[in-house]
């Protein structure tokens, strides 16, 4: 209640001390609140004289646009709007979140290793296989080295570049990937997992290119045996 009332100027009556818990006790405006209004001169002086000297010890708030809140909702948003076929708005959103998630001395590898996917699908949508093919390096690292090989998120970065591969007609090299990924599901999640249906189609995909229709067809079928069983 107190954060509310700081932020947004949210009363709550009978609140027995709606005290700042962050900001100074001088500033009488609502920084959270949909309408913007420029920080007055005066707090900007107040605000001045209350940074700390470099010799103290002292922590920092990240509250605002920059928050990685707000890149979690921009991740969301860049999602929808791939799904829409909304692609510049979804890059503007994706792009966004993974450069607030990539800033500071402790960057959210979780985070980037979304935002990377998000973009590798917005390359795919716009057929630019070769930038697709880089996100999702960058999104297998990531989850590689944060996460370990069998990690679902692990799984999903080697399936998008598995189809990102394909779109290069690196066939064989799709296939890996796609085999590495189905490996990762069924190693932590078993071969029944509804997991695999996160990844099974790149591997549908790869056999399908190379002629090896049969085994392309026995992926579906046990896909469609498990979602059916």
């Amino acid at each position: 209640e107190r954060e509310a009332h700081e932020f947004f100027g949210v009363y709550f009556e009978g609140h027995p001390g709606l005290t700042y818990l962050f900001l100074h006790d001088g500033i009488d405006h609502y920084p959270l609140r949909k309408k913007h209004v420029p920080v007055p001169d005066k707090d900007k002086q107040l605000l001045d004289s209350f940074k700390p000297r470099e010799e103290e010890d002292c922590f920092f708030v990240n509250l605002g646009p920059q928050h990685p809140r707000v890149a979690a909702m921009l991740e969301r948003l860049a999602s929808t709007e791939v799904a829409r076929g909304e692609l510049g708005r979804a890059e503007q959103h994706a792009t966004r979140a993974l450069t607030i998630w990539g800033a500071g001395q402790s960057p959210d590898q979780q985070g980037l290793l979304l935002a990377h996917l998000d973009l590798a699908q917005i390359e795919r949508a716009r057929g630019r296989f070769q930038a697709m093919r880089e996100h999702a390096d960058a999104a297998s690292a990531i989850a590689t080295e944060v996460f370990g090989a069998s990690h679902l998120y692990t799984a999903a970065a080697l399936a998008t570049r598995a189809h990102a591969r394909l779109g290069l007609r690196d066939l064989e090299a799709a296939e890996r990937d796609a085999e590495a990924a189905v490996a990762a599901i069924e190693a932590t999640y078993g071969p029944d997992s509804v997991w695999l249906g996160e990844v099974i189609d790149a591997r549908v995909e790869a056999r399908r290119a190379r002629g090896r229709l049969a085994d392309a067809r026995g992926d579906l079928e046990r896909s469609l045996a498990r979602v059916t069983a």
